[in-house]
């Protein structure tokens, strides 16, 4: 018969073994939290800006086009200038399939104080400032020596955006320095006073894309003021 000496040595041993069970499973669902952690991708600014900032403009110029019917219904392109100048900050927004259908770089104007780093908008006549604001895309060329579309102010503080001739058009030296990939496009007055000024390609994208419909496409140019 099992004394009592035998009896306390078995449940001590049983003891010892339960806590080295218990030791062994948190080691181990530490290590799958720290794996499952690793394996997470890193939440950037870019990814809360899409996923937070972006759709408040979005559902801004759904809006403004509910309350101004001629204007195309369908799809609207939006620019947010607090986005570097490097990366894409021209957007192509579909309401019929909720995203964003193309993406293009633009320069901004020099004027205001602005340099690569950071535009200064304004609407004023001779700023060289790349104006704020609601815009119809005329089917109007602005040169004739490339893609381009004179721009028409909706709004009572840029109703001054033909006279100033301000454009969507493309220019060689955006497709040279996305080429060099620099963080940021240069500022030249030679090459944008304003403008929305795309690389060559992108408008050639953009023009096949406003030409299908008649000249009802808003544009909205704006600075959301997110970091990036």
């Amino acid at each position: 018969m099992t004394d009592y000496k035998d009896l306390k040595k078995l449940f001590l041993m049983g003891c010892l073994l339960l806590m080295s069970m218990l030791t062994l499973s948190g080691c181990m669902n530490s290590v799958a939290k720290a794996k499952d952690a690793a394996e997470e991708p890193e939440v950037t600014s870019k990814d809360i800006y899409f996923r937070d900032v972006f759709p408040e403009y979005v559902s801004e110029a759904r809006r403004y086009l509910a309350d101004n019917k001629k204007l195309n219904q369908e799809y609207c392109i939006l620019v947010d200038y607090s986005i570097p100048s490097g990366q894409r900050r021209v957007f192509v927004w579909s309401f019929v399939d909720n995203r964003i259908i193309y993406k293009a770089h633009t320069m901004h104007g020099p004027g205001g104080g602005s340099n690569r780093e950071h535009a200064v908008l304004s609407n004023k006549e001779g700023s060289l400032c790349s104006p704020p604001g609601h815009f119809l895309i005329t089917h109007d060329e602005g040169v004739k020596i490339k893609p381009s579309f004179r721009m028409r102010g909706l709004d009572a503080e840029n109703k001054n955006a033909y006279a100033r001739a301000i454009m969507l058009h493309g220019a060689a030296l955006v497709d040279y320095s996305l080429r060099k990939k620099e963080p940021y496009l240069p500022i030249d007055a030679g090459w944008c006073q304003g403008c929305i000024t795309t690389s060559v390609d992108e408008m050639n994208d953009l023009k096949r894309f406003i030409k299908k419909y008649p000249p009802n496409i808003m544009i909205w140019s704006f600075e959301s003021h997110h970091i990036f």
